[in-house]
Parts: structure tokens; C-alpha cells; sequence
């Protein structure tokens, strides 16, 4: 949808120093930023609320300018400069993307992985199980108290059956 003019006449399309261009995460176009009187640096870094979320990005272009009186109402508000405590969130979630990413293109690790669980289940069964097998009488008495101890067979039974089928 094409601009076809607008209500914002008589608004200054002037290249003012309210307005900033931010770029997140590895876009390439800038985000128009409202700076509120503020004045960023190209380069600075900056928490700007984005979809209601404060999200890290780096001015770009400083002053912005904006060539359309409607751009400046779609502007998204710069909430603060960020600051060391953003800095090292943000480059530990690049860390967790990139793993992530990694992780997705590597089908070798994700069979790897797959096998260890595989494998790792199945031993914690078989200890599971074997412990089970031989405390079922007193982990039937503990939980269930004395009166239960009579049904340690019918636990039993319920093993060497399903070991059966193995």
C-alpha cells in the first residue's frame, strides 16, 4: 500500500535531531527511533521499545531523516542508552542464536544427541527398573504402609511380564 497523502499536513519533513536510525540484531534496514530531544551518536547503543518489548539495537544514522510526516508516527520510542547489563544480554542471546543456528544446520550433532537420550533413557530404565524389582517389598511397605506388603507379587509378575516381551 502506497502513500496516497495523509491527515499530517503542515508537519515538517525538515531532517531534525529527534529521530535517529537504529539497526537489531543483523537487519538491513534501520528502524526509525524517536529520541525525544535526546541526541545519540552513530554507533551508541540503545534499548528501544519495540512490539512492547525493550530490544537492543545500535544507532546507525544520526540525526534520521524522514522524508514523510507519517514516518514520525510510526516512530518507535528509544526508551534508554543502554548499559553494561544490556550489553552482556545481548551478547549472551547472540550467543544462544547462534548455537542455536548451528545446532539446526548440523544434522550430525542433532543425530548425536538424539542417540545419547536414546541411550541414556534406556539405561536409566534398566537401573530403574532393577531397583524397583529388587525393593519392591520395601518401597511398597514405605509408601503404602504394611497392609500393602502382600501385593509385592502382583508388582513382580507386572516385571517378569513386561521383561518377557523384551
Amino acid at each position: 500500500m502506497g502513500c496516497s497523502g495523509c491527515s499530517y499536513k503542515g508537519m515538517s519533513t525538515a531532517v531534525e535531531d529527534t529521530f535517529v536510525g537504529v539497526r537489531f540484531r543483523e537487519e538491513t534496514n534501520l528502524t526509525l527511533c524517536s529520541t525525544e530531544s535526546r541526541i545519540y551518536a552513530c554507533g551508541e547503543k540503545v534499548v528501544v521499545d519495540l512490539a512492547g518489548e525493550p530490544t537492543f539495537g545500535k544507532v546507525e544514522q544520526s540525526p534520521m531523516p524522514v522524508f514523510k510526516p507519517c514516518q514520525k508516527a510510526g516512530a518507535k520510542r528509544i526508551l534508554r542508552p543502554a548499559n553494561d547489563d544490556d550489553v552482556a544480554a545481548h551478547d549472551r542471546k547472540l550467543q544462544r542464536d547462534q548455537s542455536a543456528k548451528l545446532f539446526v544446520h548440523d544434522r550430525a550433532a542433532h543425530r548425536r544427541l538424539l542417540g545419547q537420550a536414546l541411550i541414556a533413557s534406556v539405561t536409566l530404565g534398566v537401573v530403574l527398573g532393577g531397583v524397583a524389582l529388587w525393593a519392591a517389598r520395601p518401597i511398597l511397605t514405605a509408601i503404602f504402609g504394611d497392609a500393602y506388603a502382600p501385593g509385592t507379587p502382583a508388582l513382580l509378575v507386572y516385571w517378569n511380564t513386561w521383561a518377557s516381551k523384551l
